[in-house]
Parts: C-alpha cells; sequence; structure tokens
C-alpha cells in the first residue's frame, strides 16, 4: 500500500508505504521519487482525492506506466468524473473511504459503489436533524458515531462535523452492513443562489 500523506503521521510505518506531500506543488515536485512506487510491484494507491487528480494528470502528461491494482481516495468528496478520469488514467477501480481521526474507519465502498458500507461490527452511526432526532434513510443529517473499541474514552453519540444520509435496501453485493453516503463537513458548506446546500 502507497499513501499519499498531507502531513506526517508517526505510528502508521506498517501500514506501508507513507508518500508525505503537503502540497500539489510539492507532489509535482517530488513525484520522480513517488513514480517508482507505483510502477513495480503490484500496490494500492491511496490518499486525498485532489492529491489523487493531481497525480493522475501528472503519470498521463509524463506518460508513465503503474502497476497499481486498486485505490481508495478519502478525505473529499469525489465527482464522477473525477472517478472516471483516475480509474483511466490508473486502469483501477477507485473506492471511497470514510473515516474520522478519532475512531478510524467508518464505512467503504464495495464493487457496486452504491454508498459506503458502514464497519457496524465496531461502530453506530447516527444521522439526525439539528434537534437530535434520528432522520428516515434518504435524508441528509448531522453524523453521530458512537465507538464500541475505546475503553479509555468512549464516544457516544459523537459529532464529527459531517452530514450524511443512509441508503435504503439490500446492496448487490450481498453485504448485510447497513449503507450510508457521506455528503460533505458541515463548515464546508455553501448556500446556491436557489437556496439549496452544496459542499466543496
Amino acid at each position: 500500500v502507497v499513501t499519499l500523506m498531507p502531513k506526517d503521521r508517526r505510528g502508521l510505518e506498517s501500514e506501508g508505504i507513507l508518500f508525505i506531500c503537503r502540497s500539489s506543488r510539492e507532489l509535482e515536485e517530488k513525484r520522480f521519487s513517488l513514480y517508482p512506487l507505483i510502477s513495480g510491484d503490484p500496490v494500492i494507491l491511496e490518499g486525498v482525492t485532489s492529491f489523487l487528480i493531481h497525480l493522475a494528470r501528472l503519470v498521463e502528461r509524463d506518460d508513465i506506466k503503474t502497476n497499481i491494482q486498486g485505490i481508495i481516495t478519502f478525505g473529499e468528496h469525489i465527482t464522477a468524473p473525477e472517478r472516471a478520469l483516475i480509474e483511466k488514467v490508473f486502469k483501477a477501480p477507485v473506492f471511497r473511504y470514510y473515516a474520522s481521526h478519532e475512531v478510524g474507519a467508518i464505512a467503504q465502498e464495495c464493487d457496486y459503489h452504491d454508498g459506503l458500507h458502514i464497519n457496524s461490527e465496531w461502530l453506530r452511526v447516527n444521522i439526525v436533524d439539528e434537534n437530535g432526532r434520528n432522520v428516515p434513510p434518504g435524508e441528509t443529517g448531522k453524523v453521530l458515531i458512537t465507538a464500541f473499541e475505546n475503553k479509555v474514552m468512549p464516544f457516544i453519540r459523537y459529532e464529527i462535523g459531517d452530514r450524511g444520509r443512509f441508503v435504503s435496501g439490500a446492496c448487490p453485493c450481498g453485504r448485510t452492513l447497513p449503507r450510508m453516503e457521506f455528503e460533505g463537513r458541515i463548515k464546508d458548506r455553501i448556500i446556491l443562489p436557489n437556496g439549496e446546500e452544496s459542499h466543496f
């Protein structure tokens, strides 16, 4: 696993190869150090969405052949055209991953890319309105997390600052874990002229 990290995170060395790049400019400057890591042995590439998009454009421009088997994007929303660009350049499927510093992995996509499967074995997700009441599936609200693993400082209905919604129905993949969609950070939203909200 090769992870594009926007900052140094000590203690994650066992998770794979951590490639530190704090900006798009730094990624461009260091790209020839990164290319051998993604062109030799088969790898999984993961990183913040905007970095992966920028890397895809650099790889395409430099005509680099990669050996990437899958791509995991996190930290930012990804649009359909952005996903298509990354998959075209790297010739590998893209999967979204939703996590937080407080509790770690919350949910991730399966091969069907129809919502994020919640890791309900070790945490519970509630999606609530402004008054803290659970909203029905399909309706957007604030994401609350209850973690089952932390015995020292438990997080119970912890508001992590994100907005999302539950996805109804069974997933074609056969997994029975509940699904959700992450719609963005509460503080990273704007009100459009027509009154609708959008996240960036």
